[in-house]
């Protein structure tokens, strides 16, 4: 793996930390995320609602504003039919919050994976004609439903679509297109997620429908969704998820409350990350399996018996997901390792005979994550393939399936992840594809795993202060990632061992000029051999735990190597 060192001006770090009152290794970190100047700093450091975007620049705004008021207003039958994912039903749950609070009943839908795969259809259009509607909300979709709307319009059913994938060819004919990726859309922030753009068709509207909303309800869903999507934590989506981690941390909502039970999460300990990899699973994992109902029927609910039951069924469903992404990707390392010339490409695209649909995009961001490289994930069903997959920054993968897409039965998605369905027989004509568009849009080393670094420190640097600093980084996920250090040169000391459950992760204590501290590094048990050649370079995080009820510090091992040098463009 490359080790890769942005240089930075030390004069300019130490102005800003001066400014900012914190200490040069932040500075340094922020400078090399592009926020140079104390005034942007302070807006990344500290984000507040007033940093939102006005909403009326998003196109069709004022049109969804005035086409969903009016159903409010005259009480029109209204469908909200959302993905299955948890944008989708965390979408679907911020509208269902201002039909409640205008007193009115709403029919809410979400497709089942399984039987109807992704996105608006035909069964929709007809439940939504046999229920006497006259709206329809396309949310998390739609995108690509220009045909069908059109036929629902023809029908006498508006639909307004709220979704944010990308647009391959004219924009739907819809009463009103919310997508912050059209063409023709002037709005500044362009990487909302679906639950980022309900909530600004609420924010726009919410005053002239005259409604009275739990608005810290409504920044806890935007930020569960936008954080289960994977949208880059910049701009706009830092606001919505930095002020809905607020809401989840005082634990009020019994929705979220019991989740987070049920889930083993103190709310007050919330970050983005667990809620990513721990509340987000327990959702998603109801829509994998086909029973997508359940994370609706929770997030909708008000009854504390009903959201009880709920919440466990859905931590039932997790375990289950769990094991069915597990045995996927078991399988999917052993092809990979068994046949590298075939499988280790660019791109990693692997495929099997029954695995399932739901769970192959999980199995893809763990190959991701194991690789560092682009992965597809494909379930053979029959004739029919139909693949998830995950990318790695710089790689665009609906991009790259737009250039193979002769070899596509059909597909859709965004830069980071995608869907795609194919003839298996087309398997390895899609590999060849993909590993020629890795190489036009990485260049040759594209496939050589790199680790972006924040800062070099010393070992006496590393105490619960800078954790403590570090924090205030946080919202941390895609587009601004836990900071990771190195220090070079560092003595292994005798007590390096194997942890946990499995014998899987490793301990090891580090010296330098007479101080030492402890690092562990998860899924590391393996790469103990390497510690024998004396000193090494070690990459890390800095966190702070806890430990019986007391602060402590947490050096996460990243990587390590024999003691060289860092790469410095």
């Amino acid at each position: 793996m490359r080790w890769s060192l942005q240089p930075v001006d030390s004069r300019r770090a130490a102005v800003l930390a001066r400014e900012l009152e914190v200490s040069p290794a932040l500075a340094r970190v922020l400078l090399r995320r592009g926020v140079g100047d104390s005034s942007a700093a302070r807006r990344f450091l500290e984000p507040a609602p007033a940093d939102l975007h006005e909403p009326s620049a998003m196109a069709d705004m004022e049109k969804a504003v005035e086409r969903l008021g009016r159903a409010l207003r005259d009480r029109e039958r209204v469908v909200l039919f959302g993905d299955y994912d948890v944008d989708g039903v965390t979408s679907l749950a911020i509208l269902g919050e201002v039909f409640a609070a205008a007193g009115l009943p709403v029919i809410a839908h979400q497709p089942h994976r399984l039987r109807e795969g992704y996105g608006l259809n035909p069964a929709a259009i007809r439940l939504a004609r046999s229920a006497g509607a006259t709206l329809l909300v396309a949310l998390d979709c739609g995108t690509e439903a220009g045909g069908l709307i059109a036929a629902a319009a023809a029908g006498g059913l508006d639909v307004i679509v709220a979704d944010h994938h990308r647009l391959r060819g004219a924009p739907p004919p819809a009463a009103a297109f919310l997508n912050p990726k059209r063409e023709d859309c002037l709005y500044p922030f362009k990487d909302l997620a679906s639950a980022g753009v309900t909530f600004k068709l609420v924010q726009a509207g919410w005053k002239r429908w005259g409604l009275k909303l739990d608005w810290e309800r409504l920044w806890q869903l935007a930020a569960l969704g936008t954080v289960a999507d994977v949208a880059p934590l910049r701009g706009e989506n830092r606001v919505l998820v930095s002020v809905g981690l607020k809401g989840f941390r005082n634990g009020k909502d019994p929705v979220f409350r019991e989740i987070c039970r049920v889930a083993g999460l103190p709310p007050p300990g919330l970050t983005a990350r667990r809620l990513a990899f721990g509340i987000a699973p327990r959702l998603n994992a109801v829509g994998r399996l086909g029973e997508a109902e359940v994370g609706r029927k929770l997030l909708m609910s008000r009854d504390p018996g009903e959201i009880a039951a709920l919440a466990r069924t859905a931590d039932r469903l997790n375990t289950s997901r769990r094991a069915l992404e597990k045995a996927i990707f078991v399988q999917a390392v052993s092809m990979i390792e068994e046949d590298p010339e075939k499988h280790l490409r660019r791109v990693l695209v692997v495929a099997g005979e029954g695995w399932s649909r739901g769970v192959v995009g999980i199995a893809a961001s763990r190959l991701v994550e194991r690789y560092r490289r682009p992965a597809v994930v494909i379930s053979i069903e029959g004739e029919e393939g139909t693949g998830s997959g995950r990318s790695v920054p710089g790689f665009n993968l609906f991009a790259a399936l737009n250039e193979c897409s002769d070899c596509l039965s059909g597909f859709g998605g965004h830069r980071q992840a995608a869907g795609l369905s194919l003839s298996p027989g087309r398997l390895d004509e899609l590999r060849e594809a993909l590993d020629r568009e890795a190489e036009r849009q990485l260049g040759p080393e594209g496939a050589i795993p790199a680790l972006e670094l924040d800062d070099e420190l010393d070992l006496g640097e590393l105490d619960l202060n800078l954790a403590g600093e570090l924090e205030k980084l946080e919202p941390c996920g895609r587009g601004n990632s836990s900071p990771i250090f190195f220090t070079a040169g560092l003595e292994v000391g005798k007590e390096a061992r194997i942890l946990g459950r499995g014998r899987r992760h490793l301990k090891i204590r580090l010296g330098k000029h007479g101080i030492v501290r402890d690092f562990l590094g998860w899924d590391m048990a393996g790469r103990l051999p390497e510690l024998a050649g004396g000193r090494i370079d070690a990459a890390y995080e800095v966190r702070k735990g806890s430990w019986r009820g007391a602060d402590q510090l947490e050096l996460i091992l990243k990587d390590f190597r024999p003691a060289e040098s860092v790469e410095k463009p």
